[in-house]
């Protein structure tokens, strides 16, 4: 595991991981598939990674630890940039001045048929070989485009996507292929994708596959129906969490459609050996019906497998089960109950969450270093409004300190991002309304919050600003019963760790939107539409000073001019 200790190098690890330099190609052993150390990104760096944790010339964050700012020219292998979730980006060249110039590059032109419901990811192939940036869509087909033009690399469909879930009081989208982001293995240049096959009966397996950046080929072994590897029935399960990857280890989130339909659903992390032939296929499930793991942003790591966060269960009787929950989940799919708390919490109040939907998991967990937690410390907020920060290491032991971001439920469903900001921690959230302790000036509704985080004892959440936002319309493709707009995803940018941050967004699921870390203040708006339509919870990413985004039919890419 990462060093995570003495509060001079904490204020937050993003600083710490952020100021290596990069490594130059073949400078260290090839790859590194282990947390890295703290002098930079955490390890599975590909070849010419940096052993010692330092950041890899190609391979970026990596797929093992916490994860810090990844430097520019590295790749982006997972959603919110880092096992952490953190969403942070180092991007040296995009300071304020220059953010403030952004406009969309003409130039580049990556299309594709279909909607895309997660984050676009981007591989560097270092010295010799061209740069990728990959989407994938709901109707099952995985685009790689050239990172210069836009040009499509190659393509791959992976098979017939349902038209609905096949359960009747289930909602889904149609098609209701990979509604998720994949992960990219950077030692051996592997894209990890998880989706739903089907037909207009429903949906027949949630399968995963193995494909290789070079040319999109299946590889050897894939795709696993892992529905039929662990016998759970495939149509009241939904794959929404972006995946993860740990050491050789896939981890993928399950949960169920939107609307908590009654149904024999459960939900799952589910575990893939990469290094077994047939893949090894385990996992864990929640005790309870229901309990679902969907939150778009995924699982968070640091080194040791995930940390899932679930809803509320299906059934208002009964004592806790699984329900409301942050879960340590190991190795291939293991919760530890058995020997004390460390590995669990749930708040004092859920039955009344399990009750009232409001569920502790529709927000997926950040990983940051605070002092006072002896691990990495984790920040969760439930749909309710009530965060939490606990020390990943023992979560039994409660929340390190509570505080309220709304004052009512069902007012979060979001893509958070943390930072630095000078000396000061930054947790930046976006709720729909009735948010708690705006400063003077906001009005009520749809705002991002920044709260600030000061490194010192006792830790004391308080929100440094407020900024409006659109909230993202619902898709016409989404399910018909439920689903409702909701927010955008966030991620932040620095210029050197703790320099010049930057919150970049969608806007009304349509305009790029970047604030000030430190302020809220608007430093760039696009013009509405330039773009087309971005889906509720789609965050962008920052590679080479751009920001590039998935839209329905197209990538889009911005930088200063």
């Amino acid at each position: 595991m990462r060093d995570w200790l003495s509060l001079a190098s904490l204020v937050i690890g993003l600083a710490c991981w952020s100021c290596a330099p990069s490594a130059p190609d073949g400078g260290g052993a090839a790859g590194g598939n282990v947390p890295g150390g703290t002098s930079g990104t955490a390890g599975n760096g590909g070849a010419g990674g940096g052993a010692s944790g330092g950041m890899a010339a190609i391979g970026g964050s990596g797929n093992g630890g916490g994860g810090g700012a990844t430097s520019a020219g590295v790749s982006v292998l997972e959603r919110n940039n880092h096992p952490s979730r953190d969403g942070h980006f180092l991007q040296p060249t995009l300071s304020k001045t220059a953010a403030a110039k952004m406009a969309l590059d003409a130039t580049f032109a990556a299309t594709y048929t279909g909607a895309v419901m997660g984050s676009p990811l981007y591989f560097n192939f270092g010295a010799g070989g061209a740069s990728i940036f990959v989407a994938v869509t709901t109707g099952n087909d995985v685009y790689a485009f050239d990172e210069a033009t836009g040009a499509t690399v190659w393509t791959k469909n992976l098979g017939t996507p349902a038209s609905k879930s096949g359960v009747p009081t289930c909602d889904g989208g149609n098609p209701l292929g990979v509604i998720s982001t994949p992960v990219i293995d950077a030692g051996t240049a592997t894209l990890y994708v998880a989706g739903a096959l089907g037909d207009a009966n429903g949906i027949t397996s949630h399968s995963v596959w193995a494909l290789s950046l070079a040319d999109g080929s299946v590889k050897s072994g894939y795709p696993v129906d892992v529905s039929a590897a662990l016998g759970f029935d495939p149509k009241p399960h939904n794959q929404r969490g972006a995946l993860s990857m740990v050491g050789q280890i896939v981890y993928v989130p399950y949960g169920g459609h939107s609307g908590d339909c009654v149904a024999d659903m459960h939900g799952r992390v589910v575990a893939i050996d990469t290094t077994t032939s047939p893949p090894t296929v385990k996992g864990w499930q929640s005790a309870g019906q229901g309990e679902a793991i969907w939150a778009p942003g995924g699982m968070a790591s640091a080194g040791d497998g995930v940390f899932a966060v679930t809803g509320n269960r299906l059934t208002s009787t009964g004592d806790h089960m699984d329900s409301e929950e942050v879960a340590h989940v190991r190795g291939m799919g293991t919760l530890d109950k058995t020997s004390g708390s460390k590995d669990f919490f749930f708040p004092s109040d859920w039955k009344t969450k399990d009750q009232r939907d409001f569920d502790l998991g529709a927000v997926n967990p950040v990983l940051v270093s605070l002092p006072g937690s002896s691990g990495p410390a984790l920040i969760i907020t439930s749909k309710d409004g009530n965060g939490f920060i606990l020390d990943s290491a023992d979560l039994g032991k409660g929340p390190l300190v509570s505080f309220d971001v709304t004052m009512q439920g069902m007012n979060v469903r979001s893509v958070p991002t943390a930072y630095l900001s000078g000396s000061t921690t930054f947790y930046a959230i976006a709720v729909d309304g009735a948010w708690a302790a705006c400063p003077g000036g906001t009005g009520n509704g749809a705002v991002v919050m920044g709260f600030a985080l000061a490194p010192s004892l006792p830790l004391r959440p308080s929100v440094a600003w407020c900024a409006a936002y659109s909230l993202v319309p619902k898709g016409s493709d989404e399910g018909m019963r439920w689903g409702a707009p909701a927010a955008p995803g966030l991620i932040s940018t620095t210029t050197d760790g703790a320099s010049d941050a930057l919150i970049w967004y969608m806007d009304g699921g349509n305009q790029l939107v970047a604030l000030d870390g430190a302020t809220g203040t608007a430093v760039f708006r696009d013009a509405a539409a330039s773009c087309g339509a971005v889906r509720k919870w789609t965050s962008p990413i920052a590679v080479n000073g751009r920001i590039v985004v998935a839209a329905d039919g197209k990538l889009c890419s911005w930088s200063p001019h």
